[in-house]
């Protein structure tokens, strides 16, 4: 994988909330590791709903979160008519249908602690990848 400013992490909740919550050292050290690259990391509006419902926090304490993260990110309007229609094809479960469509849609590569959405990503031709398997593909 290249050190490409087109490339795209579209990092599932869980990656956050574990970095957040429980001071997951192995989730820091992704993050920490990431930051190295040129990744633009893609946050969809679904993401930062449950983000922001999990941990009780305001959207302007969370944005301050994630630049205090100094990654490059974008937030991913999610209620966009097409990917809307494109997530209803995607047998799982919402929200992860909606963080696969947009995956997809947006090509970018989805991170996830989630076997489940691991393996669904596969069956749906995404790209995706455990935290731990990504920084051993990067180094």
């Amino acid at each position: 994988m290249s050190r490409s400013s087109n490339n795209k992490l579209l990092l599932d909740s869980n990656v956050f909330l574990r970095f957040w919550m429980d001071g997951f050292s192995t989730t820091q050290g992704f993050l920490s590791k990431i930051s190295g690259y040129d990744f633009r990391i893609l946050v969809p509006k679904l993401v930062l709903r449950e983000i922001r419902k999990k941990l009780k926090i305001s959207t302007s304490e969370l944005m301050d979160k994630l630049v205090k993260m100094k990654l490059s990110y974008e937030i991913v309007n999610d209620n966009k008519v097409d990917l809307i229609v494109e997530s209803q094809k995607i047998m799982i479960h919402y929200p992860d249908n909606v963080h696969l469509a947009v995956a997809r849609m947006e090509n970018a590569i989805m991170v996830t602690y989630d076997n489940l959405l691991l393996k669904i990503a596969e069956l749906e031709g995404v790209q995706a990848y455990h935290p731990d398997q990504l920084l051993h593909i990067l180094t």
